[in-house]
């Protein structure tokens, strides 16, 4: 995969697909990646599970706190950016988290192997 340092994507081929720019490049570990965009729910699901595994992360709300403050912050999409070096890690807990309840198996699952939290 290559990198789109406009719109911090990680895309294949060697056109992004975002802003329609050949400036592809290989990513560095510093690179901050989109790792997802999630509605308010799943959002605050994701969020705690970055967390716990000391993943850095960034989340971004798409409409910003003051109109998200009038409508709602339910009404809002949060966009969670992590660094290039923690990507496979965090994109192992979005794919899990996406998969419903077999993915909170797995989680669980997880959790049991890497023994009692500290």
């Amino acid at each position: 995969m290559l990198y789109c340092p406009n719109c911090q994507i990680l895309a294949e081929g060697e056109v992004c697909p975002e802003c329609g720019k050949p400036r592809l490049r290989e990513p560095r570990e510093d690179d901050i990646v989109l790792l997802a965009e999630e509605g308010y729910l799943r959002a605050s699901m994701l969020e705690p599970l970055l967390e716990q595994a000391e993943i850095p992360f960034s989340k971004v709300g798409k409409l910003g706190s003051g109109i998200a403050a009038m409508i709602g912050f339910t009404q809002d999409t949060y966009r969670f950016y992590v660094p290039y070096a923690a990507y496979e890690p965090a994109r192992d807990i979005a794919q899990v988290l996406e998969s419903g309840p077999e993915g909170e198996d797995a989680l669980a699952e997880q959790d049991s192997l890497d023994g009692p939290a500290e």
